[in-house]
């Protein structure tokens, strides 16, 4: 990672993963980095974070992995739309999902793909 090259769009995620911004929407698994975590009513919790690459697919099943290693399956996700430009350009957005104690910071979700690798 030291000698590689890096520009605001090709970056290597805290994960070890690497994305590339360019890609958020072009195709791929769903990675999204959780910055912070807020309850809210109805036992959910806002996840505000950094939608890093891939394709949001409403209804996708997705997975939380933390940094201790611990992975624990999200259900019912929902992506709020930015609140502005800036936030869209950057791909600052937020996910609500069912509130667990797993949910952390500092985490990231990821799209689970299926046997045949569509999803």
């Amino acid at each position: 990672m030291g000698d590689e090259p890096s520009t605001w769009w090709e970056r290597r995620c805290e994960c070890g993963e690497r994305y590339s911004a360019a890609r958020r929407g072009q195709g791929g698994p769903f990675h999204f980095r959780v910055k912070r975590v807020t309850p809210v009513p109805y036992g959910k919790a806002a996840l505000m974070g950094h939608w890093r690459s891939g394709d949001w697919n409403p209804g996708e099943r997705l997975e939380l992995r933390r940094r201790d290693g611990q992975i624990h399956p999200i259900g019912d996700a929902e992506m709020m739309p930015a609140v502005n430009e800036a936030s869209e350009i950057r791909g600052q957005r937020t996910l609500l999902v069912a509130n667990h104690p797993s949910l952390q910071p500092e985490s990231c979700i990821w799209a689970l793909l299926s046997n045949d690798g569509s999803g």
